[in-house]
């Protein structure tokens, strides 16, 4: 069995996070406008991390709601006292509001907005990129989940994940502020062992 994996910094995310930065801005260093590049990486921005992720958080917000499985809406009312409706529409908006630049982004500009559409890059680049992206997360999640266990020192193992939450209370209601992770490849035959969870003291300040 390996040992469990403690370092404070995640290479890989780090590593990945680094690569997907120096791409854009290798990819914009063709445009001789300053502005231009500005344009073109808050374009991209504003799609995936804003409106893409908004509306899967709006639509997971909606199915927390509406799943009675759930029981979202009782755990709610009990700590705000607010009824489930109102939190729902909130959601619905957010999900609508969201949904409408990831549709929109694919119709071709017409009349005056063409000539500006078209100024530093191609209409379509933004949504193209954009999904480009999301795929290829999707692709990299696949092959770590798929493909990993099978090759090399991790054959036949499977990826063991441990967190333990740390909560605090706000108007009598617990809300997450810290968690710890550790993993560790384990063989498929064993669960492996529990960690050892030290008691670290955490110094976090929470203003407000």
């Amino acid at each position: 069995m390996s040992r469990p994996v403690q370092d404070e910094t995640p290479i890989g995310a780090l590593i990945l996070h680094w690569s997907f930065s120096t791409l854009l801005i290798l990819a914009t260093g063709a445009q001789t406008s300053p502005y231009a590049s500005y344009q073109i990486l808050v374009s991209l921005y504003s799609y995936t991390i804003d409106a893409i992720f908004g509306l899967c958080l709006g639509a997971g917000l909606l199915f927390l709601r509406l799943a009675s499985g759930r029981k979202w809406a009782q755990k709610s009312r009990a700590g705000s006292g607010f009824s489930p409706s109102i939190s729902i529409v909130a959601a619905a908006l957010f999900t609508i509001t969201n949904a409408f630049p990831i549709i929109a982004a694919w119709i071709p500009p017409s009349g005056r907005f063409q000539a500006l559409a078209g100024t530093y890059f191609p209409w379509y680049s933004t949504p193209t990129v954009g999904w480009s992206v999301i795929v290829l997360g999707v692709v990299y999640w696949l092959v770590f989940r798929y493909v990993v266990p099978h090759i090399g020192d991790h054959r036949g193992k499977k990826l063991k994940v441990q967190r333990k939450l740390f909560f605090h209370e706000e108007h009598h209601y617990p809300v997450q502020w810290h968690e710890q992770i550790k993993f560790e490849w384990v063989t498929s035959r064993s669960s492996g062992n529990d960690f050892e969870w030290a008691d670290e003291e955490i110094d976090v300040r929470i203003r407000g």
